[in-house]
């Protein structure tokens, strides 16, 4: 009993202290009206689907073929307006043009970690010949007739959901700052040209918050000193290196299975 009075006079002081040192740092760190920040938190991933034939052995597939992924059916934006701050015609989202192809070389890129890739140019000649579009050879029947014109042993196939990077911004009284985050969705399957059979079937959707180790704030001020302080976050300085590189961390989770 006699300790509680000298523990209760040290309690007081102590929260007397606190508030002092709070009243001080309040004083000292006024609001700062040119002064904006963007803040990128990491976020768990939702797990890919994936379905795999387990009575499938692997180890028969020496070449795999990877057909022209195809692209997204859908590449359409809009435009908002931050007059103040002469941004009127900032889009919504930004796509790359050439998502298509990128998807097939990082996919062609992967997959030569364990199997013989087939030549894209003889894959993409024999395509031409048999006069297949993009649609016709994300059919089952038509890919692994193409895989034995090839002679390999699987075909890969797929299609781009979504592709792009999205514009998110901040803003106060005085500024505004904006940049735009990567974000991809992406649909596969491995054919056995044997027998017809879905070997791997898999569909992922990414962005760059799913890669990020750990909350990274950047301010208005960092970025004039660093034009590149986005680049870590967001996978590259330009619309092409981020989404392409969301585009090869998506294909890499979804091949994972088979490598």
């Amino acid at each position: 009993m006699k300790g509680k009075p000298y523990k209760g006079m040290r309690a007081r002081i102590l929260l007397l202290t606190a508030t002092c040192l709070c009243a001080v740092s309040c004083a000292t760190t006024p609001y700062d009206p040119y002064l904006v920040s963007l803040t990128f938190a990491p976020q768990e991933p939702i797990p890919p689907t994936i379905i795999k034939k387990q009575s499938f052995s692997l180890s028969s597939i020496k070449t795999v073929a990877v057909l022209a992924i195809e692209p997204s059916d859908n590449h359409s934006t809009e435009t908002f307006t931050l007059e103040k701050f002469k941004l009127p015609h900032t889009e919504k989202r930004r796509y790359i043009a050439d998502e298509s192809a990128i998807a097939t070389a990082c996919a062609e890129e992967i997959l030569l970690s364990r199997f013989d890739v087939a030549d894209r140019r003889n894959v993409d000649r024999i395509l031409a010949e048999q006069e297949l579009q993009l649609s016709a050879a994300f059919d089952q029947g038509s890919a692994a007739k193409v895989g034995r014109l090839i002679g390999c042993d699987a075909v890969l196939i797929g299609k781009i959901n979504y592709a792009y990077s999205s514009v998110v911004y901040t803003y106060n009284d005085k500024y505004a700052m904006e940049t735009y985050v990567p974000s991809a969705s992406l649909s596969l399957k491995l054919i056995s040209v044997e027998t017809g059979e879905i070997i791997l079937s898999t569909t992922i959707e990414r962005n760059a918050y799913n890669y990020l180790k750990k909350e990274t704030r950047v301010t208005n001020r960092q970025l004039a000193a660093n034009p590149q302080a986005f680049d870590p976050i967001l996978g590259g300085s330009t619309i092409e290196a981020q989404v392409s590189g969301i585009i090869k961390k998506a294909l890499r989770e979804c091949l994972s299975p088979i490598l």
